[in-house]
C-alpha cells in the first residue's frame, strides 16, 4: 500500500493543476469476495480499491481519473482456462 500511496502523493497534485490526467492501479477480483488462503492478499487489493474510490473522488473535479482493473483468469495453450458450469 505504500507504493501507490507515495505515488499518487508525488504525481496527483501536479496533474490536478495541469488539469488532466489519469491512474490506473491493478486490482484482483479476489478483492471483492473472500477466497480461502487469500486473506492478505485480497484485504490488500481492497483496500487499494477503496485509495482508488477516494483519489477519484478528490481529483476528479479537477479532470483527474482514477480507476481500478480487476482482470480475470487469462487462458493460454500451456494453461487453459476451464469453466465449470
Amino acid at each position: 500500500m505504500k507504493a501507490p500511496f507515495y505515488l499518487v502523493s508525488e504525481l496527483a497534485p501536479a496533474m490536478a493543476e495541469r488539469g488532466h490526467g489519469a491512474g490506473i492501479n491493478v486490482s484482483t477480483m479476489v478483492a471483492e469476495y473472500g477466497a480461502p488462503g487469500m486473506a492478505l492478499y485480497g484485504s490488500s487489493k481492497a483496500a487499494l480499491n477503496l485509495l482508488t474510490k477516494s483519489w477519484a473522488a478528490e481529483y476528479g473535479p479537477r479532470e483527474v481519473r482514477f480507476n481500478a482493473v480487476e482482470p480475470g483468469r487469462t487462458g493460454t495453450e500451456a494453461r487453459p482456462v476451464r469453466v465449470r458450469i
